[in-house]
């Protein structure tokens, strides 16, 4: 999934498009799933899976990706299994998360993910600390974090931002999705020590071309870059009608993609819920080496395992 080196330009659309049809697939189930009540809440990214997508692209396999349960599209770019992500959805075995989050909220250090469910704007902090030490280590990672609107309300930011930048830290902040309350972000890089850059959050190309920018100053040494890659107030969903005017696949191609796409989707959901469950004496064994005394089964904590 690495996107370090040059790829033509028709090939990142394909792979943007191809990307695309598969997570409207599997954002469908799983809003499905939600509304049936068999999953917890799921927050759809809706057109923000363009920039989130394109993000990912745009990182080496071990660069570390933060962000929150809406940014699964990213997990998925950045290498994390289908049968992962839906086994941390449905709370199965499969999970390395062990169930512990809602949907979405996947950690798996195998694939350098790590996307949060509870405050919207912690994950810079934790992204801002990894490009400190990326920095100091000297091996070449970033940390890219993902973030939306409501984030630059909360008073982490002003933490994550300016540590990143007192620290020259690795590290690639992304503002995704719609522009909440008309904030902007253009001219106020002075404020955090954070150079910015604005492209549109529809445009994959843009974004990928802006983070692959800002990560190779980041591993240069220039310190942390903002991209504000929100949507316009019109977003433009990708159209493989337009790709396939550039010479891309024709329509039978595309309806071949969708039919692999629906196949490999209920291949992956049947072999997730037909695995096993996830041990709910795991809460224990996760915690404590020895369980304590006053976890002891006769005291009335015994669970089923």
């Amino acid at each position: 999934m690495s996107a370090v080196v040059e790829q033509p330009e028709r090939d990142l659309l394909e792979v943007l498009v191809s990307m695309d049809l598969q997570l409207a697939s599997l954002e469908r189930l799983l809003t499905r799933l939600s509304a049936s009540g068999t999953i917890g809440s799921y927050p759809e990214a809706g057109f923000a899976r363009t920039a989130m997508v394109a993000a990912a692209l745009a990182l080496r396999p071990d660069d570390m990706l933060f962000g929150t349960a809406r940014d699964v599209p990213a997990a998925l770019a950045h290498g994390v299994p289908m049968e992962e992500i839906l086994a941390q959805a449905l709370g199965k075995g499969g999970d390395p998360g062990r169930g512990r989050g809602m949907p979405g909220a996947i950690t798996n250090q195998r694939h350098g993910v790590s996307l949060t469910d509870g405050n919207i704007a912690s994950h810079t902090v934790h992204a801002s600390g990894f490009g400190q030490a990326a920095q100091i280590r000297g091996d070449g990672r970033v940390a890219c974090a993902l973030l939306g609107s409501g984030a630059l309300a909360n008073g982490e930011i002003h933490a994550a931002f300016n540590f990143a930048a007192i620290a020259d830290a690795r590290t690639i902040f992304i503002v995704r999705g719609e522009v909440a309350d008309g904030i902007e972000l253009e001219g106020t890089g002075e404020a955090w020590g954070l150079p910015i850059d604005v492209v549109r959050g529809d445009d994959g190309q843009a974004v990928y071309a802006a983070v692959r920018a800002a990560r190779e100053r980041a591993v240069a040494g220039e310190g942390p870059t903002l991209i504000d890659a929100r949507l316009p107030e019109h977003p433009e969903p990708l159209d493989w009608q337009a790709h396939q005017a550039r010479g891309g696949w024709s329509a039978e191609h595309h309806q071949g993609v969708l039919r692999e796409i629906e196949a490999g989707l209920r291949e992956a959901r049947a072999a997730v819920e037909a695995g096993e469950d996830i041990r709910a004496a795991s809460l224990f064994e996760d915690v404590f080496e020895d369980r304590p005394w006053f976890l002891a089964p006769n005291r009335g904590h015994e669970v089923n395992s």
